[in-house]
């Protein structure tokens, strides 16, 4: 799959600096889930959408993206690409994020979960939303 081949060249130009996690931020998880298409192409425009993402949301002083998740799945030629934020308001941050969301192709069906709670970000048993994001 092209994904696997074009990884490592991704993985080493990208770079957002992480931040250190204030302790408010573990209290709310945004998990945004975009499907692509397994192309070069996609994966390069959704690096940059994560880069502005980044942009908006360190601007916006709402919380902070955390980075992504690539998943191969079980289709071929098509991935699974998972943002994750951190912030005390998951509800501002969408609020924030989906005007850029909707400017990418990859809005068509994908949503986001919103997980509250201490450790949000280990416990998958803690509240959550999922909102779709291409009704919004």
């Amino acid at each position: 799959m092209l994904a696997i081949q074009s990884l490592s060249r991704i993985v080493v130009n990208y770079s957002v600096p992480i931040p250190m996690l204030p302790p408010d931020y573990n209290q709310t998880l945004l998990i945004v889930f975009l499907g692509i298409r397994d192309t070069e192409k996609d994966l390069d425009a959704l690096f940059d959408l994560e880069i502005r993402m980044h942009d908006l949301v360190d601007d916006g002083n709402l919380g902070m993206v955390d980075g992504n998740e690539i998943d191969l799945g079980e289709s071929p030629n098509f991935v699974d690409f998972t943002i994750f934020l951190y912030t005390s308001n998951a509800q501002k941050l969408l609020i924030l994020i989906t005007p850029l969301l909707k400017t990418s192709p990859f809005i068509k069906k994908a949503h986001a979960i919103l997980r509250n709670g201490l450790h949000c970000d280990r416990d998958e048993r803690a509240p959550e939303t999922r909102v779709q994001l291409d009704t919004l």
